[in-house]
């Protein structure tokens, strides 16, 4: 198993996801969203290499779908890095 380390922005992209389902649901919906994005990133650390791969214009990256939203990683390291945890109707390109 890698280990696995968040940025800043994935960080903080956990953080409003959280405040945005607790908001629009409930505090229990947001701690078993919280946990199911938690899972998916253990999942990715076990078979990093296996994930599906994008080609942006700039960067190629690492995908994985998690309900609506897309954990944007690479490897680095032997780690895990997680660059962002973006919503799937989100432009990507524009925020990486």
């Amino acid at each position: 198993m890698h280990a696995y380390e968040l940025s800043l922005l994935a960080q903080k992209d956990l953080d409003n996801i959280w405040f945005y389902t607790y908001e629009n649901w409930s505090r229990n919906q947001a701690n078993k969203y919280f946990e199911i994005i938690q899972s998916e990133i253990r999942e990715i650390c076990l078979h990093p290499e296996s994930q599906r791969k994008l080609k942006l214009s700039t960067k190629s990256i690492n995908l994985r779908r998690v309900e609506s939203h897309l954990i944007i990683f690479k490897i680095k390291n032997k780690k895990v890095f997680i660059i962002r945890i973006l919503h799937k109707n989100m432009d990507l390109e524009n925020h990486l």
